[in-house]
């Protein structure tokens, strides 16, 4: 419908009865600029106004909704108006259902965008290990997250026979030393819990300083004070959009596949036990034992070293292409060191290559193919 040509005619029907705007509006118990607005076309009256021109200018609707009197050349389009009318309200909802959707994605994209920004990286694990000559720490662990922290220091392992009456943890900002606990040996073992922003520890923005210069300091027995400068190795963090590596759950079906994501290696030379989520493989011979293990859930390959007289473990992450060897004689760790397979950089410790060649040569070239 041309809202314009509805308009003039609305104008010329007005003005053969001699009325003005005025005069109009009042019979229509409307404002004179509702008139004003039919006529300019910026509206077209609703139906009960319709019904009311029709009697006043003796006129039927179609023809007012077509804009012109009824002659020979256009009785048939002024016949067809109902069906115009009907096309142009399909267009209108059409318009509207489209408007409608356009507005309803842009708000499901500005809430998910405004979700994964609010979450993305949110939430942090931290691995808490180290050790002087009489003590070690290598069970630690830090969970952090923006409203709250978990902190659990672990068993402390003495070397000396030396026992500890006093703890202290604490760490350095601004070179100054601020205490997250004190207590006895037995608190090291304890889950503290931060709440940011309410009776805080420390704060989330001191999370890097935590990582960069955490210390426990140990008064023995004896009065003589030892420091251990804690290593905090990320370990997790939520920064992945998509999972890497999706595993069905494990259930009792015999008939579980596992073959797409478990090495061609450690498929034909494991043993598989479902019950604990791994693959595993041993030999041994005289002071010897190798154990070898692939729990599948976590895509983590694992090997125990085990001689007379000392231990071996390597642990390689497949997901982040990380390893993890340890050295351990008489219930301590001679050395530790973590490795990055893939950008080829030592970590944390001092990496031996020798160490690392054997591992990729005898162990990594099986279960990376």
């Amino acid at each position: 419908m041309n809202q314009e040509k509805i308009g003039k005619f609305i104008i010329e029907l007005r003005k053969e009865k001699k009325w003005t705007q005025e005069d109009l509006a009042q019979k229509l118990l409307v404002d004179r600029t509702t008139v004003s607005k039919w006529e300019r076309g910026l509206y077209i009256p609703n139906a009960d106004v319709l019904l009311q021109l029709q009697e006043l200018f003796n006129v039927s609707i179609n023809e007012i909704l077509f804009g012109e009197r009824r002659n020979t050349k256009n009785d048939k389009k002024i016949d067809n108006i109902p069906i115009e009318l009907i096309k142009d309200h399909k267009r209108k909802i059409k318009k509207i259902l489209f408007s409608s959707a356009i507005v309803t994605i842009l708000l499901i994209f500005a809430f998910l965008a405004y979700y994964f920004f609010s979450n993305y990286n949110s939430i942090n694990i931290y691995r808490i290990f180290g050790e002087n000559e009489n003590l070690s720490i290598n069970d630690g662990i830090m969970i952090a997250s923006r409203e709250k922290s978990y902190i659990k220091i672990g068993k402390i392992k003495e070397n000396d026979g030396n026992s500890i009456i006093k703890t202290r943890l604490y760490f350095i900002r601004n070179n100054k030393e601020y205490n997250i606990f004190t207590g006895d040996k037995n608190d090291t073992e304890s889950l503290y819990i931060n709440t940011f922003n309410y009776n805080e520890l420390f704060t989330y923005k001191d999370i890097k300083y935590i990582i960069s210069g955490l210390f426990l300091e140990v008064t023995l027995e004896d009065g003589e004070k030892q420091l251990l400068n804690l290593k905090v190795e990320r370990d997790f963090s939520n920064n992945s959009i998509f999972n890497k590596h999706r595993l069905a759950p494990v259930s009792d079906s015999t008939n579980m596949d596992l073959k797409e994501n478990v090495p061609e290696y450690i498929q034909k030379n494991f043993t598989l036990n479902k019950k604990d989520n791994e693959y595993y493989y041993e030999k041994g011979y005289n002071e010897y034992k190798e154990i070898q293990k692939y729990l599948y859930n976590i895509n983590l390959f694992m090997i125990s070293k085990i001689y007379n007289d000392y231990e071996e473990y390597f642990e390689y992450s497949m997901d982040d292409y990380s390893l993890t060897h340890y050295l351990i004689k008489n219930n301590k760790i001679e050395d530790n060191f973590v490795y990055d397979i893939s950008k080829k950089t030592c970590k944390i410790g001092e990496c031996s290559q020798d160490i690392i060649d054997n591992f990729i040569n005898n162990y990594f070239s099986k279960i990376s193919k």
